[in-house]
């Protein structure tokens, strides 16, 4: 298992700060405005929102699976 660094949206029906979930989670690895409204929190390979390997920040999920697709099962 992987810890990952993923994309988040803010959008104006997000909740605002501490009381988004998003934003609960995401601020325990890394620093946020909390005056926005977080509104969705993205893990996976999406090209707008792609997630990261934290302990290897350049290395994007999409090009690690591509390079290690046995990791699928």
């Amino acid at each position: 298992m992987f810890r990952l660094k993923c994309a988040f949206q803010v959008y104006d029906w997000g909740k605002v700060g501490v009381n988004s979930e998003v934003y609960k989670l995401l601020s325990q690895t890394q620093e946020l405005d909390n005056l926005k409204p977080y509104a969705e929190l993205w893990m996976g390979t999406h090209v707008s929102g792609p997630s990261f390997m934290m302990d290897s920040p350049s290395i994007s999920l999409d090009s690690y699976i591509s390079r290690n697709p046995h990791c699928l099962g």
